[in-house]
């Protein structure tokens, strides 16, 4: 199968990291408004959760992919419905972001809100994206019998190298 360019593996972990580098700043900024002394709310709680969350699938999605001594748990189907999910809990912070921003806000949460509710956009359209990759590999997977859409083929080995361990 021939691979499409946004769909190999140099593109795909290319965003991966630069999801991660948003969620660090997402969690970054949910640890500063909590050390803030302004109120906290609900959908400050979300992000440092969703924040956690995130880091530790896409962890999991780089460590399957990349790493030999966990390649035995990688699976896509896990990837597609994680990433799906990803949009999910991303798009939910958006929207409790804004409706908490539109009741008002006290004082150092003015600032770091609309930060939050914008990071949170750019995340759900990343995890959108990485959905749709991580689907039509998993469909060309399913259809092509361990041929990948992003890797060309399976790069999972045994424990003596040989390939087409599945």
């Amino acid at each position: 199968m021939v691979s499409i360019g946004y769909t190999d593996q140099i593109t795909k972990f290319r965003v991966h990291v630069f999801q991660l580098c948003l969620i660090a700043l997402c969690l970054i900024i949910s640890i500063a408004r909590f050390a803030s002394k302004a109120r906290t709310s609900r959908s400050h709680t979300w992000f440092f959760a969703v924040s956690l969350k995130s880091a530790l699938v896409i962890t999991y999605q780089l460590l399957s992919e990349h790493n030999y001594k966990f390649q035995k748990w990688a699976s896509l189907k896990a990837n597609a419905i994680l990433n799906s999910l990803e949009f999910v809990f991303w798009f939910a912070g958006f929207i409790m972001m804004c409706m908490g921003n539109s009741a008002g806000c006290i004082g150092g949460s003015c600032a770091l809100s609309p930060v939050l509710a914008v990071l949170s956009l750019v995340l759900c359209f990343i995890a959108a994206f990485a959905a749709l990759v991580s689907m039509k590999d998993w469909r060309a997977e399913k259809r092509g019998g361990g041929m990948l859409a992003s890797a060309g083929e399976s790069n999972i080995k045994d424990d003596y190298g040989r390939g087409g361990m599945t």
